[in-house]
């Protein structure tokens, strides 16, 4: 389960649903919060679709401006579309032109493997 002390943005309950986004917590959650190097974290979970690209492009553009660096927790991701890969891609892209970085964590083995047959591995993956 998330870390209860990460402020949701995405939505804006990660046990219900919220009426900023829309959408059910069940299909997709996020949620931003600061660890104590000043390290965003923003947190997805859930089957984030094509559906939730619109969300995963809003809270990216909230951590951009944050000007810090992003881990991306993927602990309790079970599937992502291609479109919200791009999403991270172009953050991540976003925060390098900054001097600052996009890490991706607790990656499961099948959402690396997506990210290679998506061919988007080179652009988020550290290795």
């Amino acid at each position: 389960m998330p870390n209860a002390d990460r402020v949701d943005i995405l939505p804006d309950s990660l046990d219900g649903t919220t009426e900023r986004h829309g959408m059910d917590t069940d299909e997709y959650g996020g949620a931003v919060g600061c660890e104590a190097d000043g390290t965003l974290c923003l947190l997805l979970h859930g089957t984030v679709t094509a559906q939730c690209a619109a969300d995963v492009h809003a809270a990216a553009c909230e951590v951009a401006v944050a000007g810090a660096d992003v881990d991306v927790c993927c602990e309790f991701l079970d599937r992502v579309d291609v479109t919200c890969w791009q999403v991270l891609v172009a953050l991540r892209r976003i925060l390098a032109d900054r001097g600052k970085r996009l890490r991706l964590t607790d990656l499961s083995d099948d959402l690396r493997s997506h990210l290679q047959t998506c061919g988007l591995d080179r652009e988020l993956l550290d290795e």
